[in-house]
């Protein structure tokens, strides 16, 4: 008779960590391996994680990158301004993701370079994905070459310290991540699920 309740709530409890995976996805550019001076078509993919949706997607090209084109997408339009790729005019809504492509030429020297990634919302507030990989909010890194062949790491542009230049950042309304209310509410409902499905079977 106990079992059962402990079944119940222990698959609650994994559809809540499972709902928390899927909320912590993260805007991310592929491939994730080049080779040195190759033309690649790089694919950037957002999701929208925020109740409001967002409204502009900005990548960081990695130093030695040379953008060479890109086309639209889906009622978004794609510009270069500077050392990045813009994509604006269109929306992303919560729960949904959007692709968006350009064409590049990667640099002739290996290494490991970062991608860091600014969602706006139309709310105000900017996810920034900038930090090292085993961050909250990691920057997608492109291998150019044999990762091995770096040398003494001094050409090595990955996001290893985590910190960006807060000069050179969008200005940003809020925490770098927070649950929206949507992913709230499923979390919510699946323990009062469990919960109450637990109470009748005990009476």
């Amino acid at each position: 008779m106990i079992l059962r309740p402990l079944t119940l709530l222990v698959t609650s409890a994994g559809l809540t960590l499972g709902l928390a995976s899927a909320a912590l996805a993260h805007t991310e550019v592929s491939p994730q391996t080049v080779e040195p001076g190759a033309t690649e078509t790089f694919t950037v993919s957002t999701p929208g994680e925020r109740e409001a949706p967002i409204v502009e997607v900005r990548v960081e090209v990695p130093e030695g990158f040379e953008v060479l084109d890109v086309p639209p997408a889906d009622g978004w339009e794609g510009v270069v301004e500077g050392d990045s790729v813009v994509w604006s005019g269109g929306e992303i809504p919560s729960g949904r993701a959007q692709e968006f492509a350009f064409e590049a030429r990667a640099p002739e020297e290996p290494g490991e370079y970062a991608w860091r990634a600014f969602d706006r919302y139309a709310d105000g507030h900017v996810s920034r994905w900038t930090g090292p990989p085993d961050s909250e909010s990691p920057a997608s890194v492109t291998t150019v070459g044999d990762s091995a062949s770096g040398g003494d790491g001094s050409h090595n542009h990955d996001a290893a310290s985590g910190a960006a230049d807060e000069g050179s950042l969008p200005e940003t309304g809020g925490p770098e991540y927070s649950p929206g209310p949507f992913v709230l509410l499923g979390i919510a409902a699946l323990i009062a699920a469990a919960c109450s499905g637990s109470l009748r079977r005990r009476a």
